[in-house]
């Protein structure tokens, strides 16, 4: 009887310190929801159906943004100005989540006009300094607040 209680005592320790190691590693790796610029009800931004970015860990996700200009609403007359709006903003709500647009992975914007392709990618790519992300650029007819482009994205920190 006693090589079977030893037996079932080691079993039993073994048992316990893995589960104390790997409940410290998850632990580790879920460090929270962290909710960038909530909105709904009983925030600061009550009549916004989203909030602008939430980060899980070492990933962010970040909501659409559109060209308009913040404050006002309104859309860049010049459509060179309609895209740095765009992307400024879009790298503040990364920049808000703790990242940089070199930490971005996977993006995708929205375009009302296929033919702005070339000029978006021209000011897109002085927005990085490594290697640019995955992407998508899909056509669509319109987008709210008749901006020309949307973007989204996920970022990723090291």
């Amino acid at each position: 009887m006693r090589p079977l209680s030893r037996s079932f005592a080691l079993a039993f320790v073994l048992g316990s310190v893995t589960t104390f190691i790997l409940t410290g590693v998850v632990s580790t790796q879920q460090a929270g929801r962290q909710i960038g610029d909530p909105g709904g009800p009983g925030t600061e931004n009550p009549n916004t159906a989203y909030s602008r970015n939430i980060r899980i860990g070492n990933t962010l996700y970040v909501a659409g943004n559109t060209g308009q200009v913040q404050n006002t609403g309104s859309i860049e007359a010049d459509v060179e100005a309609e895209i740095r709006n765009l992307l400024d903003s879009f790298k503040g709500n990364i920049e808000a989540g703790g990242m940089t647009m070199d930490d971005l992975v996977w993006v995708q914007v929205f375009c009302t006009d296929l033919a702005l392709y070339d000029m978006f990618n021209e000011i897109y790519m002085s927005y990085f300094s490594g290697p640019l992300p995955t992407r998508a650029f899909i056509g669509t007819s319109t987008i709210l607040g008749n901006s020309h482009f949307e973007i989204m994205g996920t970022a990723v920190s090291e």
